[in-house]
Formats: C-alpha cells, sequence, structure tokens
C-alpha cells in the first residue's frame, strides 16, 4: 500500500513540474509576459545590487584602505641622489596617493629610532593631482638609518608643521623634535632605509 502512494505521489509531482514549465514556455502569451517581466525584475535588482556593492567598496577603500604610499626608496635601500645642503644633505622620496581631501597635503616626516620623536621636513611637496604621484625631500646627515614617514596632513597639522619650521628658522635652525605625528594625520605609511 505504501508502495503505491509513493508512486501516486511521484506521479502527481512529475505532472506539477511539467505543467509549471508549460506556462513559462507558450501556454498563453499572458502568463509568458508575467514569466518574462518576472525574469527582468531578478537580473535589474541583480544589476542594482553590484553596483550598490561596488560603491560600498569604493567607499571603503576610499577611507579605510591605504591612502598613501612611498615608492621610492624602498626597505633597506641607501639613499641616493643626494644635495648638499647646510651641515647635510637632502635626499628625494617619491610616492603615490588615491585620494586628498580638499586642502589635504603630503607632508614628509623622519622618525628618531630612539625616541621615536619626529621632524617634519621643510621641503616642498611636489603634487601630481592627474597621476596621483608625489615628490619631496627630507634631509639627512651621517650615516646610519633613517626612517620616513609620509602623512596625509589636513589644514590644522599643515598650520602646526609650518609654526614648526618658522620657530626653527628663528632658532637659528635648531629644530626641537615632536614627541608625536598630530593624530589627524590617520593616513601614513613609512620605510626604513640608510644614509650613504
Amino acid at each position: 500500500m505504501e508502495g503505491a502512494c509513493a508512486l501516486v505521489r511521484r506521479a502527481s509531482a512529475r505532472d506539477e513540474r511539467l505543467s509549471n514549465e508549460g506556462v513559462c514556455n507558450g501556454a498563453g502569451w499572458a502568463v509568458s509576459y508575467a514569466c518574462m517581466l518576472s525574469t527582468a525584475k531578478e537580473i535589474i535588482i541583480s544589476v542594482v545590487g553590484g553596483a550598490i556593492l561596488i560603491i560600498i567598496m569604493g567607499t571603503y577603500r576610499r577611507w579605510f584602505g591605504k591612502q598613501i604610499a612611498i615608492t621610492y626608496p624602498r626597505a633597506d635601500d641607501i639613499l641616493s641622489e643626494p644635495k648638499p645642503l647646510g651641515t647635510g644633505r637632502t635626499f628625494p622620496v617619491r610616492g603615490t596617493f588615491k585620494y586628498l581631501p580638499k586642502d589635504h597635503t603630503v607632508w614628509l616626516l623622519i622618525e628618531d629610532d630612539q625616541t621615536a620623536h619626529v621632524r617634519p621636513q621643510n621641503f616642498e611637496i611636489i603634487r601630481d593631482d592627474v597621476a596621483k604621484t608625489w615628490e619631496g625631500r627630507i634631509w639627512g646627515s651621517g650615516m646610519g638609518r633613517v626612517k620616513i614617514i609620509a602623512v596625509i596632513a589636513p589644514p590644522t597639522s599643515q598650520d602646526f608643521f609650518r609654526y614648526y619650521r618658522h620657530l626653527g628658522e628663528l632658532r637659528g635652525h635648531v629644530y626641537e623634535p615632536l614627541q608625536r605625528i598630530p593624530p589627524e594625520c590617520r593616513h601614513r605609511v613609512s620605510v626604513q632605509c640608510r644614509l650613504p
């Protein structure tokens, strides 16, 4: 008895499946049109959902991804292309950025290995906003390791760095180190390299 019931159920399910396929395969133009609209609706939802996902991912990368990079020098490179300046020399530093908010710019700093104090560098950064590249210089003397830090500086940090430079010039080019990088300079990257 149970075997006969199972056969009837399977046959019934097969008939229902065939009748459903017939509905969308030409059983009537109104029903076919409804099936087509249903499929179009699913496609549109998929495309819109994909577009929203791409926008969310782009926004995430813009605000939370790595915004700035140093392309030269690389880790453990020996700095090259020196230009004499005072008792030391200046060396080029190059990099890229993804996005600079309005009134923000790239600023270079050097960190002391022993104290972790930083010294903002006083050289102009040349930016190419189309290619999204930048180039600046750092000052170095003697031999040894140097940690170069590039930050995306908002206007308040830029004012602070300029004041630091002005104060050092008033003191006969004696620049006291800063205890830390201003916290609003959230986007930063560093590289450790060697002076020649």
